[in-house]
């Protein structure tokens, strides 16, 4: 068994009580092969699970072939881990992540717009209602999101980022749904796009990228045609690559003329893809990656909403 037959979940989704039905393996990535954590008939001992969520060089997986019945694992308990007030924050923030990333997996690769939208937008709303809470801890969020490459785990990720920032902003309520929802949704012309374009793990040449850059607009057409999407989460998805001083896509609008939540989007979808794992390099390391982006806040970025963000990152994200 190799790291291409494992997909990595997350402890916090392991149930104390009730076996997962699916063998679970440890590894540390570079180290010893996997090794088997829990049988599919066992439940996890409360020592066990305590220990592997404070040791944050080990992760679980498991095998690929299980990932449809994983997913109806946390189907089946979603509502008993939401409504159980008793579990940290954290936790169910994890949790929260698992569902959010499974569920965007499932709908993305159906391919059926109406779906992804509704399951968008259901999700946008507990994100929503999850970093509204006070006791979240941004350093949490940031260490319990998964980071390998792949178009539903980029969009989980901003969708997260998105209600995050949004919320420091002062959005509330529908509107801050409305924004989660968008952060989710924001890639969703990529669909459109051959997988050997996407996953290139050398750099792009000039037609390839030009490809890549109509993800936007195909996003955008794929949205107008569900009355149900918003307007908010139509601009998020055709302005996310427009930049403040005119020269991004795939119009070339910048400054004002740019949806406040499409910038806030710009922000997140940069700062996610620069902290995880791309086919053509590792993750870029936080403070780095706001060095980087410092360095264009006002031309590439809304300067204000960039400055938000940094104080995110720099007060409440761990380095």
């Amino acid at each position: 068994m190799n790291a291409f037959d494992l997909l990595s979940i997350s402890p916090h989704a392991l149930r104390l009580d009730v076996p997962l039905g699916l063998d679970v393996y440890s590894w540390h990535p570079g180290g010893e092969p996997p090794i088997l954590f829990v049988a599919s008939d066992q439940i996890v001992s409360e020592e066990s699970h305590q220990r592997l969520t404070r040791m944050q060089d080990v992760k679980l997986y498991i095998e690929q072939s299980a990932e449809k019945s994983y997913r109806e694992y946390l189907k089946r308990h979603l509502a008993d881990w939401s409504s159980n007030q008793a579990l940290p924050t954290k936790f169910r923030a994890a949790i929260m992540a698992e569902v959010v990333r499974s569920l965007l997996s499932e709908e993305f690769e159906r391919n059926e717009t109406p779906r992804v939208v509704a399951t968008s937008q259901q999700l946008g709303t507990q994100l929503s209602q999850l970093v509204s809470d006070v006791t979240l801890n941004g350093s949490e969020l940031c260490n319990i999101l998964h980071h390998d490459y792949g178009t539903f785990t980029h969009s989980a990720n901003v969708g997260f980022y998105c209600a995050l920032l949004a919320s420091e902003l002062g959005f509330r309520d529908e509107q801050l749904s409305d924004i989660a929802g968008g952060g989710l949704l924001h890639d969703i012309g990529k669909l459109e796009i051959d997988s050997r374009i996407l996953n290139k793990p050398g750099k792009l040449d000039e037609f390839e990228f030009k490809t890549i850059k109509t993800h936007p607009a195909i996003g955008f057409r794929r949205l107008a045609q569900i009355k149900e999407a918003t307007a908010t989460q139509r601009l998020m998805t055709y302005q996310h690559h427009e930049r403040m001083d005119g020269k991004g896509y795939p119009v070339g609008i910048g400054g004002d003329e740019i949806d406040i939540a499409s910038r806030i989007c710009s922000v997140a979808d940069v700062f996610e893809a620069m902290t995880s794992n791309r086919p053509y390099r590792g993750p870029m390391s936080r403070s780095r990656t706001l060095e980087i982006m410092e360095s264009e806040a006002g031309t590439s970025f809304d300067k204000e909403v960039f400055r938000c963000w940094s104080s995110i990152v720099n007060n409440r994200l761990s380095k």
